[in-house]
């Protein structure tokens, strides 16, 4: 989402200072955005220097001068000048705004949250200020706080397209999907010509599990701007999972040729997988690995797919492993690569290692009849039988197909060792 792109002056007018100082206040005042900071800054500092202003004037003229320093990048300097301006008129809703954006473009959100709390207060029919600390409260998690502050800004500027995404975005991370399109609807039809708009309504006809108004959606986000590479990964991403494979990989690699990112090349990888192109699909999640050093996302994949290629089994078993250091308090993921480990020892007749693994990963996560299945194979190879029964029949109570897919890794299982249909 963008940040509100109004001015972000105190909006009081200047009275007519000294005389020869009219074009000063001009570029220190309403129309200082007109001018460059430097011009804006020279201008309010000879308002300062020439004198005859009130309490209330200066006050404009520092906050106005503040603005410039942040436009310049001087956050510092942007910073003092906030605060003498509220020194001498401390009830100045706007300044505080205006103090708050200081803040929060230097990396103080508290303080800034601090200033908009302020600032509605003495302010309460200012439109940015609601925006901003909805804007500001939606990047800190606090949807809901994010959604009452877009609400009121709404209130306040009916025709504000910004504060509709805004709000919507906060509609979408607290799931409640048909608000959030129907403020997108708005914002489209308030600014029809702005991808963001589109895509942020593709999103949420995404997650809302609309899966082909949210391709129409990243569609027309690519008609109007046709290097929005999030709405090409989107969209290939959809293609890949509903059908279209080589469309969805040809989204994802147009989407990685604007910039390299660890989640499409994550997506693509699943898409070679299903055309069943193992060599690209693992080169892609090694890619993504190396993009997100911290991650251990793309651990499993990494050991699962050369097991299935049978190549580099050194190297699928050092991502297993280093997957399930990382996992260790994530239990549902900790059994999936357990599982993924007792399949690689299988492959390399580790049977009793392969038996601990899907042991661990079957008392890790009882939900999944495949850790009992790896399990049953490993005791069958280990010579125990009636183990081997004992779990292929739990674990086909479980997951009827699950026998047919051991099948299809290469370990088939003897009829009558299964439970009868």
């Amino acid at each position: 989402m963008r940040k509100f792109s109004g001015l972000l002056f105190v909006g009081a007018v200047l009275v007519a200072g000294p005389a020869g100082a009219q074009s000063n206040t001009d570029m220190c005042g309403s129309n200082a955005e007109a001018y460059t900071p430097q011009q804006v800054i020279k201008a309010c500092t000879a308002l300062v220097n020439g004198g005859g202003y009130g309490k209330n004037d200066l006050a404009i003229i520092y906050s106005n001068r503040g603005n410039a320093w942040k436009r310049a990048g001087d956050l510092r300097s942007a910073l003092a000048d906030q605060d003498t301006a509220l020194q001498y008129n401390p009830g100045d809703g706007i300044t505080y705004y205006n103090r708050g954006n200081v803040r929060l473009q230097a990396g103080d959100v508290v303080g800034a949250l601090a200033d908009y709390d302020i600032g509605v207060r003495y302010a309460p029919n200012h439109q940015p200020i609601w925006y901003q600390r909805g804007l500001t409260r939606y990047n800190r998690g606090e949807y809901q706080q994010s959604i009452v502050d877009s609400t009121e800004a709404i209130r306040l500027a009916p025709n504000h397209a910004d504060s509709y995404t805004n709000r919507a975005n906060a509609y979408i991370m607290t799931e409640q999907f048909p608000q959030a399109i129907a403020d997108l609807d708005q914002a489209i039809r308030l600014q029809p010509n702005v991808a963001l708009h589109r895509y942020n309504r593709g999103v949420a006809n995404e997650r809302a599990g609309s899966t082909p108004q949210a391709i129409a959606d990243y569609t027309e986000t690519l008609r109007l701007d046709p290097r929005y590479a999030n709405a090409l990964g989107n969209r290939g991403n959809l293609k890949a999972h509903n059908g279209d494979v080589p469309g969805g990989i040809a989204d994802l690699t147009a989407a990685l040729a604007i910039r390299e990112g660890a989640i499409d090349l994550n997506n693509r990888g699943y898409a070679y997988v299903n055309a069943r192109d193992y060599v690209r699909a693992i080169a892609d999640f090694d890619r993504a690995a190396v993009l997100e050093p911290n991650s251990h996302g793309y651990d499993n994949a990494r050991c699962w797919y050369r097991i299935m290629a049978n190549t580099q089994l050194d190297v699928a078993r050092a991502a297993c492993d280093r997957g399930i250091v990382g996992y260790a308090s994530v239990p549902v993921e900790l059994a999936n690569v357990l599982d993924s480990r007792g399949m690689l020892n299988l492959k390399q007749e580790r049977y009793q290692d392969a038996w601990t693994d899907y042991n661990a990963a079957a008392n890790t996560d009882s939900s999944r009849g495949g850790y009992l299945f790896g399990r049953g194979i490993a005791a069958l190879r280990l010579g125990r039988t009636e183990d081997a029964r004992s779990d292929f029949a739990r674990a086909v109570a479980m997951d009827a197909g699950v026998a047919q897919r051991y099948a299809g890794y290469g370990f088939p299982i003897d009829a009558a060792l299964l439970p009868a249909r």
